[in-house]
């Protein structure tokens, strides 16, 4: 790999979830790019994942994309796996997203894909249910 990019500080990296198509989309916009616009539409990126399926980055051609840091301690837990991945470009050709499943064989992403849910109310009452965030941003 021979460019890491990162987002500038305070900037929030574009997610966006489709979790009827089990896909995750990431706005290249915010890395400073458009990526070159010799990537084909569809590419094999390495996606680097975390303790708890948290999405850390992903590395596309000679680019990698720091999306998140790995959660102090569980560095030693960073796994990474082949996966295909769609490029999405503006009228110009410039690749815009890269959009890839956001889980597939030995792995998941739970974090920061929207896939974090949280149980509400006493257990076993009738209030009681889960409210499920489907969008991180």
């Amino acid at each position: 790999m021979n460019d890491v990019r990162r987002a500038p500080p305070g900037t929030a990296v574009r997610i966006e979830v489709d979790s009827g198509k089990n896909l995750i989309a990431v706005a290249l916009t915010e890395f400073g790019l458009p990526l070159d616009a010799a990537f084909d539409d569809e590419i094999v990126g390495t996606l680097d994942v975390g303790a708890g399926g948290r999405l850390i980055g992903i590395e596309i051609g000679d680019q990698y994309l720091a999306i998140s840091d790995p959660v102090r301690g569980t560095e030693h837990l960073t796994r990474s796996v082949a996966v295909s991945c769609t490029v999405s470009k503006d009228l110009e050709g410039h690749a815009i997203a890269i959009t890839f499943f956001r889980s597939g064989d030995g792995y998941e992403i739970s974090f920061p894909s929207g896939n974090q849910c949280w149980r509400l109310g006493n257990h076993g009452s009738v209030a009681s249910g889960a409210v499920c965030s489907v969008l991180i941003t």
